[in-house]
């Protein structure tokens, strides 16, 4: 099962970082290979909301199927994947820790591809696809907690 983690601060208060978290409409701003992103119920993030993603893999179009299952604002979320998308098996936790000023993020991605689901393509191309955009989603959320107002 691969497997990503990342530390590291984020120049803004914990309650900035979780607007962003808590907000499915930051989702496809953050995944660069995300398209669209479906929840249900609709609002902002709590436990058992349900997350249908379009997502690009290379030339085709992929789902990723996600569920809530702990949010704990501002410190904690938990998502497990579901059946019927890209991933076999799936699990991201995300935690904040107030820093002064600041927010240190730890993070862990862990996941199984189905094998059947990209039949026909190069896995190993499909997971490293995968972990670029983790990484991108981490500078992704990064930035946009830490834009200020103008004003």
């Amino acid at each position: 099962m691969p497997k990503f983690e990342a530390t590291f601060v984020i120049n803004a208060k914990p309650e900035a970082v979780w607007e962003i978290l808590a907000s499915p409409i930051y989702i496809p701003k953050l995944y660069p290979d995300f398209i669209s992103t479906k929840v249900e119920p609709e609002g902002r993030t709590a436990v058992g909301q349900k997350r249908t993603s379009t997502a690009r893999a290379g030339t085709k179009l992929i789902e990723i199927i996600t569920e809530v299952t702990e949010f704990l604002p501002p410190r904690r979320m938990v998502l497990i994947g579901c059946k019927g998308g890209a991933f076999a098996d799936f699990r991201q936790i995300v935690e904040l820790t107030p820093q002064g000023s600041a927010t240190r993020l730890d993070t862990s991605y862990n996941y199984t591809l189905s094998t059947d689901y990209f039949k026909g393509m190069s896995i190993p191309a499909v997971e490293n696809a995968a972990k670029q955009n983790q990484v991108t989603y981490l500078n992704n959320l990064k930035m946009l907690s830490e834009l200020k107002p103008i004003h």
